[in-house]
């Protein structure tokens, strides 16, 4: 199938869906049934701040088309969130225009082409050209990810059109009213360039560095609202029934200029013209109706809006006279602020609590959800491994630590039982034992323990010291590691914590918003032993004991993001004692390759000779989830007053925050449920395991994954001080070479625990 016809076909699929948005319109409406229009209304974005009405911007602009233009609706393209592949499928490619969505319905020589675009602009970083934004595009990266203003251009002059006209709801200052879009410009914003020439009628909401406002009482973008208030027929200034290019950007000056400065903030707004002035955009009341009743019924449609906008303005004025009343009425009594202040923080607390509720409901459902796979895995392994194995399933059931099982067995000891060994493992004589002391009480003698006979057991075993003679081979008491507890090796080592075993769910769920691909496929993982972890990140101090020790060359620099610029630099002169800001021996070492890190384990295990090293990428989401199963272990959003993180940014229901710009003590935050500090920002961490674009085929027993893959690049966990909330999630996963070294990544050790 040629590309033609493929453009087609997709255009009058595109078309269907706007003319479902006026199924009551004939074709007696179309007065111009080769003109072709694309809108596209870009709101919610993948990598920065969503834009909150740039689909009813679009919906608004494409009933303007359809009603006052006269197009056909099947030639009026409306997308919502435009990706970049889809701009490039509709306006083409450098020198590449045929073929395109848009060249596929034109009429050479005879079709009038509209393009309409709301949602982010952005100016490239080292060119300073204006950038149009797709969804799934980050902004500081637009040279690569964004559709260029002046190709767009290019490419629509290149049409055999008999006119083009483009209107952008954006600004290209690098910021919006949601925030500023990219570090490469959070000082001061930047300026971008706008094509010109006179194939092509370009109009923009804002010039210069200023920002495209949103005017949150029509919910459109500001532009929007007074570009389609001009185009129905108010910046006819004439009353020659055209509206021309010049008129339309009087009025806007006009009004939308004045409502800017009105508006919060008291903002300037200015809107740009590119092309001849004297070109007509649009007839102010609907064209080809002549007939004497559609005449009739145009006028009184044109009275009907007038009329409108004399209510509007007296609404103006009566809001205006209510605001100085209402401040009067304040200074008269601070009493009531106080209580209308207090109303509305009730009433925020009560919502709060509804959404407490509903997360609560929420994750009943999903415990819910996990009992029910649990039963069903604990019936399948009865099924599998027999009656035999029917003591250990029923007693893992219980949640009995190992130091517990202990406990039991001296409490059968102190009541003159032989067991062998008290080590914690239920072998046979431990299981006659447990059917002999069943059959004294009187109860079932099943061999195993149910949660009642335990906690006596336990009673009974507690504080009891066995002697030598009581067992048939005495052997000595290894040391057994309870979950929770906190140790050194020597003085300078890291503190360690010690996780128990257990499973969980690798990966993010498909409902968990701003996950990647590379979080799939969610499967489950089996930690079968306990292990230790350290309690924070390897600190300075620590670091620097190392180094002394094992003389490791740290030459080479430390790369970090020149603001500047927009983009990472490998600066000679940091390391990990310079890394461009302050730091104490208690903040996490940065500037460290995971070449780095593996010398610090090998050192430490040397020098202690015990078996550390760097935890698996499934040991490292177990002990970050910490049995939870939300995005962070703080449940389903976090805050700067939980981790390190860029609060400039936000994550779901969350607010903005402080951005710290380095790293913090460790420990300034709270601990999660295993007891470990800043598992979600301040540095990231490098684990052992080899980058695998995703999870098939990984390891379900929480061992590293060194097999297949790149192993020339590690992955890297956690996120840092540096990012945005999302890429702090417990899913989240990147990926570097095994000699890089950044300002945001540092690392985590773990512990192989032996008797």
């Amino acid at each position: 199938m040629s590309t033609a016809r493929v453009g087609v076909r997709m255009a009058v699929c595109a078309g269907v869906l706007v003319a479902a948005l006026w199924g009551g319109l004939t074709w007696a409406d179309v007065t111009k049934p080769d003109g072709v229009a694309v809108i596209i209304g870009n709101k919610d974005y993948a990598y920065t701040e969503d834009v909150e009405f740039a689909h009813r911007d679009a919906e608004a602009f494409a009933r303007y088309v359809v009603e006052v233009l006269g197009f056909d609706p099947t030639h009026v393209l409306l997308k919502r969130d435009a990706p970049l592949r889809w701009m490039f499928a509709t306006f083409g490619q450098k020198d590449h225009v045929e073929g395109t969505e848009i060249w596929s319905m034109l009429k050479p020589g005879k079709s009038d082409v509209v393009v309409f675009y709301s949602g982010h602009g952005v100016p490239g970083l080292r060119n300073r050209r204006g950038y149009l934004v797709p969804v799934d595009a980050e902004p500081d990266k637009a040279e690569f990810q964004a559709y260029s203003l002046d190709l767009l251009h290019e490419n629509l002059g290149r049409l055999d059109a008999r006119s083009v006209t483009v209107f952008v709801d954006s600004c290209f200052s690098g910021d919006s009213e949601a925030g500023m879009l990219f570090k490469g410009v959070s000082a001061v914003r930047s300026e971008a360039g706008l094509p010109e020439g006179p194939e092509v009628t370009l109009m923009t909401a804002a010039t210069g560095k200023q920002v495209a406002l949103w005017d949150r009482e029509a919910r459109h973008g500001l532009f929007t609202r007074h570009l389609l208030d001009g185009l129905y027929g108010d910046a006819d200034a004439d009353r020659d029934g055209r509206i021309t290019a010049g008129e339309a950007k009087e009025y806007l000056d006009k009004h939308m200029t004045q409502a800017a400065r009105e508006g919060p903030g008291r903002r300037t707004q200015t809107a740009t013209l590119r092309g001849g002035e004297d070109k007509v955009l649009a007839v102010a009341r609907f064209p080809g109706r002549s007939s004497p009743e559609s005449g009739a019924v145009a006028a009184e449609l044109e009275k009907t809006r007038l009329a409108m906008q004399a209510v509007s303005r007296e609404r103006d004025r009566l809001a205006k006279a209510l605001e100085v009343k209402e401040e009067a009425l304040g200074k008269l009594g601070g009493e009531r602020d106080a209580l209308v202040q207090r109303r509305a923080e009730l009433a925020r607390e009560i919502e709060a609590q509804r959404q407490e509720l509903a997360k609560a409901r929420s994750e009943q459902e999903r415990l819910t959800a996990t009992v029910a796979e649990q039963e069903a895995e604990l019936k399948r392994l009865r099924e599998r491994e027999g009656p035999e194995s029917m003591p250990q399933l029923v007693e893992a059931a219980l949640g009995l630590a190992h130091a517990d099982f202990v406990t039991i067995q001296r409490g059968l000891v102190s009541l003159g039982k032989r067991l062998g060994r008290v080590d914690g493992v239920f072998g046979k004589r431990t299981r006659r034992a447990i059917l002999e002391w069943q059959g004294e009480r009187g109860v079932e003698a099943t061999g195993y323990l149910t949660r009642d006979q335990a906690e006596a057991l336990k009673v009974a075993g507690q504080g009891v010291q066995v002697a030598v003679g009581i067992l048939p081979k005495p052997e000595p008491v290894k040391r057994q590691w309870e979950v929770g507890e906190v140790f050194r090796d020597c003085s300078g080592c890291p503190e360690m914590v010690v996780v128990g075993a257990g499973a969980y769910m690798m990966g993010s769920p498909e409902d968990e918003q701003r996950r990647d691909e590379d979080e799939s496929p969610r499967h489950r993982v089996r930690i079968g032993e306990a292990f230790a972890v350290g309690k924070y990140e390897v600190t300075v101090a620590e670091y620097r004991e190392f180094v002394g020790e094992a003389g490791r060359d740290m030459s080479g620099g430390c790369r970090f993001y020149h603001e500047g610029e927009g983009m990472w630099k490998t600066d000679a002169g940091r390391s990990w004692m310079a890394p461009g800001f302050e730091q104490g021996d208690r903040e996490p070492v940065v500037c460290v390759s995971w070449e780095d890190a593996r010398m610090y384990v090998e050192w430490l295990s040397r020098k202690t000779g015990e078996e550390y090293r760097l935890l698996s990428e499934a040991e490292w989401e177990y002990v970050a989830r910490a049995g939870t199963t939300g995005p962070f272990h703080y449940g389903w959003t976090i805050a700067t007053e939980q981790a390190n993180y860029d609060g400039n940014y936000s994550y779901g229901t969350g607010t903005k925050g402080e951005y710290r710009r380095r790293t913090v003590r460790v420990g300034s935050f709270g601990a999660n449920g295993f007891g470990l500090h800043d598992v979600h920002g301040n540095v990231w961490e490098w684990v052992e395991d080899c980058w695998h674009g995703d999870y098939s085929g990984a390891p379900d027993d929480g061992s590293a994954w060194t097999s297949g893959g790149d192993c020339g690049k590690r992955v890297l966990r956690g996120g840092s001080w540096y990012d945005a909330p999302r890429v702090l999630r417990s899913a989240n996963r990147d990926r570097l070479s095994t000699g890089s070294r950044y300002y945001i990544i540092g690392f985590r050790i773990a512990r192989t625990l032996t008797p």
